[in-house]
C-alpha cells in the first residue's frame, strides 16, 4: 500500500493523472524489458508505445537467430514502417506475419466455439458453463472490430484489472487440464510390495492352553 501511494503520487506529479498505476505496471513498466534498439527508438519518438511492444516481441528466441539478427531485423521493420508511414495495426500485421502467429483466430475458430454453445444449450440450458465460450466468442469478434486508433488509456485502464483475473483463471483451468491428462506414475515396487503384505495376514490360533497364536507364512 505504501508502494502503491508513493507511486500514485509519482504519476500524478508528472502525468497529470493521465496514468494511472494499472496502466502504467501493464504497459510502461514493460519498456524497461524491451530491447535497447526498441527502447532508444521510443525516446527518440520514431515510434509509440503501442508500436514499440510489437517491435520488441521480434527477439532472437521467437525469431530463431542470434540477438545481432534479431536487432538488424528490428531496425529494418521500423525504417519501412517510418518510410511507408504505417499505420499500428499494418505493424501488427507484418509482425505477426514473421513470427508465423496469421490465421491464429478464424471463421474455423469461431464455428467451433459456437458449436460447442449451442450444443451444451440443448443438451441443458441451465448449464452456466456455456457462458465460457459465448466470452470467449465475444472477444474474437472484438479482435475483428475494434482497431487500435479505437482505444485511448481510459480503456485501457479499465480493462486491466478484470482481464488479469480472467487470464489468470484460463492459466488455472489450462493447469489443470495439464494435470489430468498427464499419465499417473506407478511407484516402483509398489504393487508387488502391496501384493507381497497381503501374503503376510496372520493365520489366527489357539494353542492347548486356549491362548490366541498370530502365526504369520513365510
Amino acid at each position: 500500500m505504501k508502494v502503491s501511494s508513493h507511486l500514485s503520487a509519482i504519476l500524478e506529479r508528472e502525468t497529470g493523472g493521465r496514468v494511472s498505476i494499472s496502466t502504467f505496471v501493464g504497459l510502461y513498466l514493460r519498456v524497461l524489458h524491451f530491447p535497447v534498439d526498441v527502447s532508444s527508438a521510443l525516446g527518440r519518438g520514431e515510434i509509440n508505445l503501442q508500436e514499440a511492444m510489437l517491435l520488441a516481441r521480434l527477439n532472437h528466441k521467437k525469431l530463431r537467430t542470434d540477438s545481432n539478427t534479431a536487432r538488424a531485423i528490428r531496425r529494418h521493420v521500423i525504417d519501412s514502417h517510418l518510410d511507408s508511414n504505417g499505420s499500428q495495426n499494418q505493424l501488427r500485421v507484418r509482425v505477426r506475419e514473421m513470427l508465423g502467429e496469421t490465421g491464429i483466430v478464424s471463421s474455423e475458430t469461431l464455428a467451433v466455439g459456437k458449436e460447442k454453445v449451442d450444443s451444451m444449450l440443448e443438451v441443458d440450458p441451465e448449464d452456466l458453463r456455456h457462458l465460457f465460450f459465448e466470452t470467449m466468442k465475444e472477444f474474437f469478434y472484438a479482435l475483428r472490430e475494434i482497431n487500435p486508433e479505437d482505444l485511448d488509456e481510459s480503456d485501457i485502464d479499465e480493462i486491466m484489472i478484470p482481464a488479469d483475473l480472467l487470464t489468470g483463471a484460463i492459466h488455472s483451468i489450462k493447469q489443470r487440464i495439464k494435470a489430468r491428462n498427464q499419465p499417473k506414475k506407478t511407484i516402483e515396487g509398489f504393487a508387488a510390495e502391496k501384493e507381497s503384505n497381503q501374503d503376510q495376514r496372520p493365520v489366527v490360533e489357539k494353542d492347548a492352553q486356549g491362548r490366541i497364536i498370530y502365526r504369520f507364512n513365510k
